[in-house]
């Protein structure tokens, strides 16, 4: 299959990546020739590769967020998506659905000798995008020289939702990954629509304790939304939860409630 990365990777692990791949040509095992989607379709991608990374360079190029817009080839096989199994499970193939996925691909070649992902072509994404990762790059950067870890860690995965920044990494002897994962709140570090409903209410409440009119510093909150959905790589979920607090603050404010 050939396909545009769309946007940014997402490092799961050490040798596991999420990609949201825009799928524009396929062909079966065996076959020469490929066949052009009249309409491409967005498919998650999960890339799974050997223990020893330098059996697979080209891997750790894709995990790169340099590596948005890139088109890539690759080969794997398509997830049998189900329902929930129990009520009020977890329902994967709604899940994917919700995030614009049409299906789900696994790739895993622990054996293979040469890349199982080949970069056809370096190119570039939506501009848009592209300044929101490169601001998020140097923002990240910028917090690692000023903040010491772990603090730095725990700051980037939850603004930022790099949660591979906390991967391996200590805290009174034990890994702040298990922490997260045993209290169950592992959750804070994906930036999602709660993320940014909480940074909506905090700016609020500080602006209220400046004894400024809502009125007049609303249109300086909206904008501070949209920087912080921009430093978070500006996806999906962060700039629906961004125009929807702010449709919620125009209407609260400027409708008399405020």
């Amino acid at each position: 299959m050939i396909g545009i990365i769309s946007s940014e990777p997402e490092a799961r692990s050490e040798t596991r990546l999420d990609l949201r791949l825009k799928l524009i040509k396929t062909r079966k095992a065996g076959d020469k020739d490929w066949l052009s989607l009249e309409r491409p379709i967005d498919i998650k991608l999960n890339v799974n590769w050997p223990y020893e990374p330098e059996k697979q360079p080209v891997c750790a190029k894709i995990a790169d967020s340099d590596a948005y817009g890139y088109e890539i080839e690759t080969r794997g096989v398509f997830e049998k998506t189900e329902g929930a199994k129990n009520p009020g499970g977890f329902d994967y193939e709604s899940f994917l659905l919700s995030e614009g996925y049409t299906a789900a691909v696994k790739i895993f070649d622990r054996n293979s000798k040469n890349d199982f992902v080949n970069i056809v072509a370096e190119k570039r994404g939506s501009p848009l995008v592209e300044a929101a990762l490169i601001a998020k790059k140097s923002s990240l950067k910028t917090l690692k020289r000023t903040v010491p870890p772990p603090e730095s860690f725990f700051i980037s995965g939850a603004t930022f939702g790099t949660r591979f920044s906390i991967k391996k990494q200590e805290y009174n002897g034990k890994l702040i990954e298990d922490a997260f994962r045993y209290s169950g709140v592992g959750h804070v570090l994906a930036v999602s629509g709660l993320h940014v409903s909480v940074v909506s209410l905090l700016l609020y409440s500080l602006f209220k304790m400046t004894r400024i009119h809502p009125k007049h510093f609303t249109p300086v909150l909206i904008i501070l939304l949209f920087c912080f959905a921009f430093l978070t790589g500006a996806r999906p979920s962060s700039l629906r939860a961004t125009i929807m607090n702010s449709l919620v603050l125009i209407m609260f404010v400027y409708g008399g409630g405020g």
